[in-house]
């Protein structure tokens, strides 16, 4: 939907960075560049051409150029990148991000004059504010007009598919209409796209359906939609104006998985709405309830990008945007007095041109020494930018380390725990191999009954080998379950029944390690608790964290305490109205209330270094 048209937009941009080649030759530039300038612009066409193929490729190419970009000074290509980075967070729903983007670019493309560019920003924070503030949406779209009209050259297409859709939405159908048109003869001179023919069919048919000219808004649906099948939730909107309500709900649900899939939250919203009111024409209460919950989810995500963070970067460039036109009216004011100031007599002027001359001498003096200093702090900041990304980038890798280090721990509970039943395993498999020799040699002797005595015994020994079996292969798989990323799936789940498993599997883990470690283990369970929806895997490691720590704390105490001390960690569970709370308890060593503080934050540990990187209360 809204990606569709973002697709198209890119598309359209005339800008000769905008490259065609194959990712290989790209690469071989980009190794082969002989200057910075080369480098800069190979690594602008990878950005570029992993726009809607690759968002970590296009996020690595992009913030890598756009650090380079700035450290040479290039502002035609930071600009760019500031550009397609702002479309690829678009495309990948961080909205937020995609308007800090643009503010960037607009104020490179200010403060270089590189008008093109420009001109195409700025029509994209007109579309960015289309959806909340239309008044904005305009002054953008109408200053990305003048620069566009004086230019006749640069290609508006952008700028005249956004006008002719905030046109629409307050009903001004003959604007709407005249944008369109200038839109469609660019279409047809500058471009062979279907891209473009399909997003022009589809501005026509919604002006077509606001003039409830129905027949012709389904001409230009059906053109649209065979040319992308992105377009269907238009057809939907056609057939529930005339009341034909199956086929809307056909088209209606043939567009909203896409619209999730693609994060455009505001289409989720709308077509939900649309599939909530056809299913309650339709009697059909249970989709009503799903798509009302969709539409609260979904406004709940769309409030975010419009909330406290949006409006103050808002407001912040507001001032900035203030501050430089005063700037330029003061600039102009100062040109006028120049001016007078020229008028003056020959002897006066020579005067005034001494001391301006003197003047521009100890300003240009202080603006060189300005530009190093800037030069310096843009090439410090980049590299405290890239020390930050590693920093990052090795915080996570350090999380999920954790998160894996805490299946070795479970290693040699597990062991313990899987030989019991293989020993009933290979116990019950010897006994059945005996009784049946025994049953050979009583048929041999035509004693049928006792065969069938016997034959029963081994029925039973293979049921206990079952039954076992079964109990080793519960075992197993719940140790990949824990070894294995959640997937945010909430289950249903014995909420005892795993607090006891990953007590003993701990328990047995340190005795593995340690085989003088005794303590005394007690649970009291809520039997009424039952079952509970939960992540397993997520709350088994909450468990085992929390059970380790009391382990640990107890070993602590009895190094130090070695007589009349009985280690103990207690497990319970209390149902509480509609919440179950655990609570591990054990009788170790205390800490100070000065350490209890930082309990939970990352990277803080008791242990000694081999011990525990300080991060499993924090991910509990």
């Amino acid at each position: 939907m809204k990606r569709i048209v973002l697709i198209f937009l890119v598309y359209f941009l005339n800008c000769p960075l905008f490259s065609q080649e194959s990712k290989d030759s790209l690469y071989n530039k980009l190794t082969q560049a002989k200057n910075d300038s080369a480098r800069v612009n190979a690594l602008l066409d990878l950005c570029q051409y992993f726009l809607f193929r690759n968002a970590d490729s296009n996020f690595y190419y992009g913030y890598k150029g756009l650090s380079e970009a700035r450290k040479f000074q290039l502002p035609d290509q930071e600009a760019m990148f500031l550009f397609y980075l702002s479309v690829q967070n678009a495309n990948v729903g961080n909205q937020v991000k995609r308007f800090e983007l643009l503010l960037k670019a607009l104020q490179v493309t200010r403060d270089n004059n590189l008008l093109l560019t420009k001109g195409q920003i700025l029509a994209q924070l007109g579309k960015f504010y289309a959806d909340f503030d239309i008044t904005a949406a305009f002054k953008y779209l109408y200053e990305a007009k003048v620069i566009f009209n004086q230019n006749p050259e640069y290609d508006a297409s952008l700028l005249y598919t956004f006008l002719s859709i905030c046109h629409l939405k307050i009903q001004q159908l003959d604007s709407a209409q005249y944008y369109a048109n200038m839109l469609q003869g660019l279409v047809n001179s500058r471009s062979k796209t279907a891209m473009g023919r399909g997003t022009l069919n589809s501005q026509f048919g919604d002006i077509q359906m606001a003039k409830k000219n129905y027949d012709s808004a389904l001409y230009f649906y059906r053109i649209s939609t065979r040319i992308n099948t992105g377009y269907l939730y238009k057809l939907a909107d056609y057939f529930k104006e005339i009341k034909n309500y199956d086929s809307a709900i056909w088209y209606a649900e043939a567009s909203v998985q896409p619209a999730i899939r693609f994060k455009e939250y505001q289409d989720v919203i709308d077509i939900s709405k649309s599939l909530s009111e056809l299913y309650l024409i339709k009697n059909n209460l249970a989709k009503v309830n799903y798509y009302n919950g969709l539409i609260i989810r979904y406004q709940d995500s769309l409030i975010l990008i419009r909330n406290a963070t949006t409006f103050k970067a808002i407001s912040e460039y507001d001032q900035k945007e203030r501050a430089y036109e005063v700037d330029l009216a003061e600039t102009a004011l100062r040109n006028k007095i120049k001016i007078i100031g020229l008028l003056v007599g020959l002897v006066i002027a020579l005067i005034i041109g001494i001391i301006v001359y003197r003047n521009y001498q100890t300003q240009r003096k202080a603006n060189d020494l300005l530009q190093q200093q800037k030069l310096e702090i843009k090439i410090e900041k980049a590299k405290s930018d890239e020390a930050l990304e590693k920093l990052k980038a090795t915080q996570s890798q350090l999380v999920q380390s954790e998160k894996m280090a805490s299946l070795g721990e479970l290693t040699a509970g597990i062991a313990h725990e899987i030989q019991n039943p293989l020993n009933f395993v290979n116990n019950f498999s010897e006994v059945s191999n005996e009784l049946i020799d025994e049953m050979k040699t009583e048929l041999d002797k035509g004693k049928i009954e006792a065969a069938k005595e016997i034959a029963e015994d081994v029925r039973q020994n293979l049921e206990k080998i079952t039954y076992h079996g079964k109990r080793a292969d519960s075992i197993v798989k719940g140790m990949l379950q824990h070894s294995r990323s959640s997937t945010g799936q909430n289950e249903l789940t014995d909420i005892n029944a795993l607090c006891d498993e990953y007590l003993r599997l701990a328990y047995h883990g340190i005795r593995a390690k340690d085989s003088g470690f005794n303590v005394t283990l007690e649970t009291n369970f809520d039997t009424t608790v039952g079952q509970v929806l939960i992540q397993p895997q997520e709350i088994g490691r909450v468990i085992l964290n929390l059970i380790n720590n009391a382990l640990y704390a107890v070993g602590d105490k009895k190094k130090v305490q070695k007589e009349g001390y009985e280690p103990t960690v207690k497990v319970s569970t209390q149902k509480k109205g509609n919440v179950v709370v655990l609570i591990v308890e054990d009788n170790g060593q205390e800490r100070p209330d000065g350490i209890k503080e930082k309990f939970y934050q990352p990277f803080f540990t008791t242990k000694e270094t081999e011990q525990g990187l300080g991060l499993g209360l924090s991910l509990s």
